[in-house]
């Protein structure tokens, strides 16, 4: 899969794709776009703050620059945010594999095979039971923020 890169530094650096994001608006992107439901796994290291995945209005966040113990979740529909404390810590420089599973009843977070957070309570989940024909399709992205240095080993993602 071939990223595209929008407004950051990147380069290819010990066999991963380096992002450094000054700010919270760029981001590297899947070619494809994907519907619902899906599965992203995401194999990443930053030097200190922000992995962010993005599907959609949605959006995971490890290592938040204002609370890095926080897992931040936001709704894929409403993009409407969410904190999940103790959950959202991990290594720094230390390369670890993110799940991040999409289905239309349920999200699960993952980080090394353990959960980290998995819930049915997302507006997305109500708008999907109220419009079965309802198609959610969009690229995923992933970027750094606020001038961390993000390290992507793989991106793979799988619609289910």
């Amino acid at each position: 899969m071939v990223p595209i890169i929008r407004e950051m530094e990147h380069a290819v650096n010990e066999d991963a794709l380096e992002i450094k994001c000054y700010g919270d608006q760029c981001f590297m992107q899947t070619e494809k776009a994907y519907r619902l439901p899906l599965r992203i796994d995401l194999k990443a290291k930053t030097d200190s703050t922000n992995i962010r995945l993005y599907f959609h209005r949605g959006e995971v966040i490890f290592n938040w620059e204002c609370n890095m113990p926080e897992l931040r979740i936001h709704d894929i529909c409403t993009g409407e945010n969410y904190g999940y404390p103790g959950r959202g810590l991990i290594p720094q420089n230390e390369y670890v594999d993110i799940t991040w599973i999409i289905e239309k009843e349920y999200m699960a977070v993952l980080v090394n095979g353990e959960l980290r957070h998995g819930g049915t309570q997302y507006t997305y989940v109500l708008q999907q039971k109220d419009d079965p024909a309802l198609i959610i399709e969009d690229h995923v992205r992933v970027s750094s923020a606020w001038g961390s240095t993000v390290h992507v080993k793989s991106l793979k993602v799988r619609e289910l």
